[in-house]
């Protein structure tokens, strides 16, 4: 699906499309632009920094939502209230589960 929605142009909004879409659902860029990186513009485009990040006390750079991170806590939340979707995301099993390990590097 991804692939037929790039292939057809459904799935590719051009750049200057996101200040718009981020205004109108508060997501708040800080310091930061975003375009193609110069010699990779096929690629796509990036998020680049105006200034050097200093420290991890600094402002966030990019400022999402909670609503508009779909994480497995949403996803479980949604399926409190919507038995159709729960059975769907019941009806694998463990089959359809998968978990991860994060390990931290010293």
């Amino acid at each position: 699906m991804i692939r037929d929605g790039k292939d057809e142009g459904w799935l590719r909004l051009p750049i200057h499309a996101l200040q718009p879409w981020a205004a109108f659902n508060d997501v708040t860029f800080n310091g930061i632009i975003i375009g193609p990186q110069e010699g990779r513009e096929d690629r796509g485009s990036t998020i680049i920094a105006h200034h050097a990040l200093q420290s991890k006390d600094s402002t966030p750079l990019l400022v999402v939502p909670k609503e508009l991170i779909l994480s497995l806590e949403r996803v479980q939340g949604h399926a409190k209230y919507d038995r159709d979707f729960r059975e769907v995301l019941d009806a694998p099993g463990d089959f359809g589960r998968v978990s991860h390990v994060l390990h931290q590097i010293p």
